[in-house]
């Protein structure tokens, strides 16, 4: 279950790398002298197919889609929920040393608040962009959450950072 359900996020997100028009490079985000010092690790726990089943696609962990314009004005911007996930998730991997990169792909409304979805990706060998995952930001930037998406297309929250 969890083989077929990670060669499915696998192939979702080469598809949506291919269609990307722009990516948000993190090396933009913030000026060079004012990159911050990530405050969060990088490395999430190994899900097992227990947790993947039990603990990410609960209904109350369950986000609502929304359109765009719902969060656009409501708070920080696109581009600052990007800098928010440079200082939570940091520049690159420390072990890799791949750049990260994150990139709005869509809004949610999750427990009565509103939220960025964004897109989180790394820059393998400095040769192609690659999926590691999703982050929530929340709007008014005082919560991060790394996300998961479902078949359906339906956003999860899993930990905050």
């Amino acid at each position: 279950m969890l083989r077929k359900l990670l060669i499915i996020i696998a192939a979702l997100s080469l598809l949506f790398l291919l269609g990307c028009q722009s990516q948000h490079d993190v090396s933009n985000a913030l000026p060079k002298d004012e990159s911050p010092k990530p405050t969060a690790t990088t490395e999430l726990p190994k899900p097992t197919a227990t947790t993947v089943e039990t603990s990410f696609f609960k209904d109350s962990n369950k986000a609502i889609n929304v359109p765009i314009d719902s969060v656009e004005g409501q708070g920080i911007s696109e581009e600052e929920a990007a800098k928010l996930c440079v200082t939570v998730f940091g520049e690159k991997n420390e072990k890799t040393g791949f750049k990260y990169g994150y990139r709005r792909v869509g809004a949610v409304e999750f427990k009565g608040k509103y939220y960025y979805v964004m897109f989180r990706t790394w820059l393998v060998d400095d040769n192609h962009w690659s999926n590691i995952g999703y982050a929530m930001v929340s709007v008014n930037g005082d919560a991060v959450y790394d996300g998961v998406i479902d078949d359906a297309g339906n956003y999860y929250f899993v930990f905050q950072r």
